[in-house]
Order: C-alpha cells, then structure tokens, then sequence
C-alpha cells in the first residue's frame, strides 16, 4: 500500500538534490537528501523484512529469495537502462570504469580514488550504497531476528561514527572518501531500521509536527548558525553532531509521514505523482542536467533556469521509464516473488 506522504517526502528530497546540482551549487541541500533517503530505505526495507519473516505462510528462505526477486526487478531495469545510455554519451568515463558502476561499486571506486570524477556517474554512489544494502540487510534481520536488530543497528551507528571522525582526523578534505566510504552511510540506515523497531507512538501528542518545530528549528540553528570549533578533534566531533542531528528530524518525518500525519499539502496529487517516480527523477538527472547544457550552454549554469530545464526533462525521462520499463518490471517482479513464496511454502507444508 503507497504511503502518498511518504511519496511527496521524496519528491521534495530528489529536487533538493537537482537544486543542489544545478543552480545552488555547494548548498547541503542534496547532501542532506540523500541522508533523507537512507532513513527512509532503512525504515521501509527494515518494516517489509520484519513482516515477512514473521509470516507464518513462508519460511524464512522463501521471504528472502521474493525480496531479492522483487528489488532486482523494482531497481536494476531502469539503472541498467541509464549505463547502456552513458555508454554511448560518456565513453571515456566508462570504458575506464564500467565494471564498478555495473556490479554496483561506485561508492568503492570513489573511495579508492578519493574522487567523485566523472561527474556524469556521481549520483550513482548512493545507488550502490542502497543496493548493497538490499544484499546485506536482509541476511541480518533473518539471522538476528527482532530481538537483536536492535543491537545491530546502534552498531552501525557507531561504526559508521567512529570511521567518519578517523577520515576527518587522519584525511582531512578527503570528502569522496568522507561519504562513499562504505561504511559512511551505516548511520542513516540503522536509524530507519531504529525507527521499524520502535513501537507505534501515533498518539502521543509529542511526536506530531507542530511539536517538534522548535527540535526542527534548534537543528537547523546548530546547521547553519554556530562556528566550527577550532581543535581538529572538537571539529570532528562538531561535524558529526550536525551530520547525526538531522537523521532524527528525518525519522520523526518518515514517522508522520507513513501514519499520514504531516501537513495536508503532502497528499497532493502533484507531489505524490512525482514522488512515485522520484527513483526515475534521481536516475536520470545528471543526463538531463547534461543533455540541457548541450543544448543551452554552459554559460546558464548555475542558474534557476539550469534547474528549471533540468527539473523539466528529468520528469520527461522519469515518467517514460515509469510507463515504459518500470512498473512493467515490477509488475514481473511481483508475480515472480508471489510464486516463489507460494511454491517453497506449499513443499514446507
């Protein structure tokens, strides 16, 4: 069942991340995006995988192998679609690199060479953090189970602390490796995973919006208001603080937003349309962006009419995938995952 709130929610997020792409270059605004959609996999991914394994008409082993069947074909058709695509648009980039970005390793390679070069496959490192999260995650919840999921995730909190603070320490202005460092994004995800665990508090009045404006406001003053602090440690630990604060902000969102319970303009159709296809929107907007600079120039970038044009063709390309290649794989998808349940769990029983 759609979640529309959630739907809009990633809306806004993917036009943070083209904004930041093309008219207000250097913002956090797509950083801070990014860093929404990982909660959100980690909370969505983390609530499926604990509901199947709790079925009692599937074995555990016929759960996984349907969430494996059903990713593949609700991801990989249309990523695979955009490679074939920058074969032909970025030769160079890819006949020296095409193997990290089809086994979905963009994020190592960008560690390895503390690079985010070329820029037309940039985006495609956060992809490949949430595909190997898809082949990860699943493993753990089925071999912990609810009781120690827990546990796990505040493990990979601290990890993904601790690693971040020793690059800030020891490689100061590495920010490729700061963020596609595999381990880098642990946080974001163990958070929704956090918040799958977390028992339904709909009705405590502390957890709705309008209650948590001045949380929202006191983050956003420690964002953009307070100086770094001169030590290198003290700094470290000051960039983890404003990168950690906003994933709660994230959470109580992703929270309100899958019971429904953000504000009203989140369930217009508008937004929850162009939310459905946001994957598509994020897929596709470093082609448009570069599709629009061969045709109007270089010289409207950055600009409000970058992102307009950008915006603009992102869409195009994100609703032909959806009709076209998207919803028919899902489609299979699905059909593919019900029948393996069913088979595995009738030879069970």
């Amino acid at each position: 069942m759609r979640k529309l709130q959630l739907d809009s929610l990633r809306a806004i997020a993917v036009f943070a991340v083209i904004i930041t792409h093309t008219w207000l270059a250097g913002g956090p605004y797509g950083h801070l995006a990014v860093r929404f959609f990982f909660v959100l996999s980690g909370f969505l991914i983390t609530s499926h995988l604990l509901g199947s394994f709790s079925d009692s008409r599937q074995t555990a082993g016929s759960a996984l192998r349907a969430f494996y069947v059903r990713r593949s074909f609700r991801i990989m058709p249309a990523y695979y679609a955009l490679l074939l695509i920058m074969f032909f648009l970025e030769g160079d980039g890819w006949r020296d690199q095409w193997y990290w970005h089809v086994f979905y390793g963009t994020n190592v390679l960008f560690t390895k060479t503390d690079s985010w070069s070329p820029w037309f496959f940039s985006h495609l490192w956060s992809l490949s953090v949430e595909q190997q999260f898809y082949l990860a995650w699943p493993l753990v919840v089925m071999l912990l189970g609810r009781k120690f999921l827990a546990s796990a995730c505040f493990l990979g909190i601290a990890i993904a602390v601790c690693v971040r603070i020793v690059i800030s320490l020891k490689m100061p202005g590495t920010t490729a490796i700061y963020w596609s460092m595999p381990t880098s994004s642990w946080d974001a995800l163990a958070v929704g995973g956090l918040l799958a665990l977390a028992p339904t508090v709909k009705e405590l009045s502390i957890f709705k919006w309008r209650a948590m404006i001045p949380v929202y406001a006191g983050v956003i003053l420690l964002y953009w208001v307070l100086e770094d602090p001169s030590s290198p440690f003290a700094a470290a630990l000051w960039y983890e603080l404003i990168e950690v604060l906003p994933l709660l902000v994230f959470a109580h969102l992703v929270f309100l937003g899958y019971h429904d319970a953000l504000p009203r303009f989140l369930n217009w159709r508008i937004l929850t349309q162009l939310g459905l296809i946001s994957y598509g929107i994020y897929l596709y907007h470093e082609l448009a962006i570069d599709l629009f600079q061969r045709v109007a120039g270089p010289q409207y970038y950055p600009s409000l009419i970058q992102f307009a044009g950008a915006s603009v063709i992102s869409v195009v390309f994100a609703a032909i995938s959806w009709v076209l290649l998207e919803r028919p794989a899902q489609q299979i998808g699905r059909q593919l995952s019900s029948g393996t349940s069913i088979a595995r769990t009738s030879r069970a029983s």
